[in-house]
């Protein structure tokens, strides 16, 4: 399919799909899609493990996207009345892949993780929780992670760094 479009760059295809397992994989079993797309499958896999793995050390993933810009990884652990206490924000990337400056700051800033949580906000103003993770943000106690995943010669491979912001 990509053959037939316009804007098809098989070697770059070739290229990425040498360097890295996962887009290989995902090349192999969805030909139709184009890079974009399988770009989008990848980093939906990383979403997914990065997922799995912070709840099954006991955070409660809550929505953080709004439509498909967003704080990938958004977590909360509560106490017994189910008040929010603690917040881990993460954002997820695959290979060299890095965090972005953006309009509002760079991907993980408190400047950017304010944006997004006031973005949150706006959609569902009447969402306790988002307002109290809000709270816990804006005061500055809470934790920011780069989950990076990449896949080497059929091993999983997994970096979490903290993510410090002035």
């Amino acid at each position: 399919r990509c053959l037939k479009e316009p804007k098809c760059e098989p070697l770059l295809c070739a290229d990425i799909a040498r360097r890295s397992d996962l887009h290989r994989e995902v090349m192999l079993r969805r030909p139709s899609n184009n890079l974009g797309q399988v770009n989008q499958a990848v980093g939906d896999i990383s979403e997914k493990v990065m997922v799995r793995h912070f709840e099954s050390t006991g955070w409660t993933q809550i929505t953080g996207q709004v439509g498909r810009s967003g704080i990938d990884g958004l977590f909360v652990k509560s106490n017994a009345e189910g008040v929010v206490r603690e917040v881990l924000a993460v954002e997820s990337k695959y290979n060299s892949s890095s965090l972005q400056h953006t309009n509002h700051g760079q991907q993980m800033s408190r400047e950017w993780m304010e944006k997004k949580l006031q973005n949150l906000r706006e959609r569902q103003p009447e969402e306790v929780t988002y307002r109290r993770v809000e709270e816990v943000v804006n005061a500055g106690y809470y934790r920011a992670r780069l989950w990076t995943m990449r896949v080497d010669y059929g091993e999983l491979r997994i970096d979490l760094l903290r993510v410090r912001s002035a």
